[in-house]
């Protein structure tokens, strides 16, 4: 099993949405029981005596059971780009609900965790986010 896609896009001036799927071995979206560890991530980047740095700082974490049945059909993407899809929704996390500020402009990631009741198994996927 692994985890293709984890979407998270901003939703209004106060916060982002998270969704993510999940893909059998041959690439087929599935469903799975398991708990899903989300991470939203801040990401700072500095020219400092003539490198490039990027750091990034934890802004929220939270950890979910996930049973098959909280899969859903939906329709994802816009315009030439929506099609069907199985995903799990995590939902909008306002800025809140983080630790820090955010500023419009800043970036950073959203990570997504996987570890299956069935199989044992741990996968991992994560989105670029611009808050």
């Amino acid at each position: 099993m692994k985890c293709p896609p984890t979407v998270a896009y901003k939703e209004g001036e106060d916060g982002i949405v998270i969704y993510f799927a999940l893909a059998d071995a041959k690439g087929e979206l599935t469903t799975d029981n398991g708990i899903a560890n989300i991470e939203v991530k801040k990401t700072l980047s500095n020219y400092i005596d003539g490198e490039y740095r990027s750091e990034d700082f934890d802004l929220f974490k939270t950890q979910i059971e996930v049973k098959s049945e909280y899969f859903k059909n939906a329709s994802v993407g816009v315009g030439n780009f929506q099609h069907e899809m199985l995903i799990l929704p995590i939902g909008r996390i306002t800025y809140s609900q983080f630790k820090e500020q955010v500023e419009s402009g800043n970036s950073g990631k959203v990570e997504v965790t996987f570890n299956s009741s069935a199989t044992g198994r741990t996968i991992h996927g994560s989105a670029q986010i611009n808050f």
